[in-house]
């Protein structure tokens, strides 16, 4: 007890530095927490959602190449196809062009066979299937716009130009915490595609299926590429690679402004603590008593920081959810991830011993008459 008295002396010693170096700690750790989260959202990949038997099937060139819906018949006799079904993307504006979430035209009766995640409840569904202009929404889309069942939805189209309204006859809850509760889904034959033509074919099939989809398409004018949904959803974070790198650099310069930070407050107290160090050796410590003391110091006020960065973390991150809705559209939820935490507080405390090894290691090696000369 004594010692940490001791401890907690030394680092109160000057207490309008010690705040404001904690906020300093605090600030940076939040900002590298913010952006490890992003970091880690991005590349989210569910393993729940993204099983090894649900494929896509997308243009052998390039996504920007349509498929066709009669397709579907050639793969249903592919040995090891349970189930396939053509998708749209809508991409519709929601009120203004920033407000964007997910919407996908899809044929519900196949569909939602491969996709079981995205079921509403038995008589939501059958209200849903239905009507021809009705929308099956996930919940957090209801609880952000406020919508209920029965409300008429109007989306503005962009590949599919015009006004398009919807009634909302279905809500999915979401097989688990994992699933997009942000999605819209209308009526593949509501779009009336020219040619029926469709973005994705979606499969329920074997994995080794895939190769024998792509072989029977190889020598026409629709080569096709088929793979897991895992790896489509891992191919779309590498091409965001660019933008995944540099905010990686920035969470890197924050570690280093925070061991700016904490060395600077460090090297002062280190110099102001120079009278008890000189006594602490006047009176039998040895050099790795002082070196300990000074790195106890320094730690307690990083974990004074990262506590106040975590405490404030929750608020923050649902901020800078709602500002990146505002500037780029969509549903973001950002919520801190254990991994990311535990990173995040490890990364910050190891930066802070790093931060206050060179003062440590100084006042260590302090000789007591010099110390005692600075003194008087």
């Amino acid at each position: 007890m004594a010692l940490l008295r001791l401890i907690l002396r030394l680092a109160l010693r000057n207490r309008g530095r010690t705040l404001i170096t904690t906020l300093g700690v605090g600030v940076t750790l939040l900002a590298f927490l913010i952006l490890r989260t992003l970091v880690a959202s991005w590349y989210s990949v569910n393993d729940d959602v993204a099983k090894s038997d649900q494929l896509e099937i997308r243009h052998k060139i390039s996504i920007g190449f349509v498929l066709w819906r009669r397709m579907s018949e050639k793969i249903r006799s592919v040995p090891g196809v349970e189930e396939v079904s053509a998708l749209i993307w809508f991409s519709g504006n929601y009120k203004d062009e920033k407000t964007r979430f997910g919407q996908l035209a899809v044929e519900g009766g196949s569909y939602f066979k491969i996709h079981p995640e995205y079921l509403a409840p038995a008589d939501q569904m059958q209200a849903y299937m239905e009507d021809k202009s009705g929308a099956l929404v996930g919940k957090e889309l209801v609880d952000k716009y406020g919508w209920k069942l029965g409300d008429k939805v109007t989306l503005t189209g962009t590949i599919y130009p015009g006004n398009w309204d919807f009634t909302l006859r279905a809500i999915y809850p979401g097989a688990n915490d994992a699933t997009d509760k942000a999605r819209l889904y209308m009526h593949y034959d509501h779009l009336q595609p020219q040619g029926d033509h469709t973005h994705r074919l979606v499969v329920k099939a074997e994995p080794a299926a895939a190769k024998r989809i792509d072989a029977l398409f190889a020598n026409t004018d629709t080569p096709t590429k088929t793979e897991s949904q895992l790896a489509v959803q891992r191919s779309w974070s590498t091409w965001s690679s660019g933008v995944i790198a540099a905010i990686d650099f920035a969470a890197v310069a924050i570690l280093l402004i925070l061991m700016l930070v904490l060395g600077n407050a460090m090297a002062m107290s280190a110099r102001e603590g120079t009278r008890e160090y000189a006594t602490l050796r006047a009176i039998g410590y040895r050099t790795r008593h002082i070196i300990g003391l000074v790195l106890a110091e320094g730690f307690l006020i990083a974990a004074l920081g990262i506590l106040l960065g975590l405490l404030v973390a929750p608020s923050a991150l649902d901020a800078f959810s709602e500002l990146m809705e505002k500037q780029l559209g969509g549903t973001w939820s950002l919520e801190l991830d254990a991994r990311v935490t535990l990173g995040a507080v490890a990364a910050g405390l190891a930066a802070s011993m790093l931060a206050s090894a060179l003062p440590a290691w100084r006042s260590g090696r302090l000789r007591i008459v010099d110390a005692l000369r600075r003194v008087a």
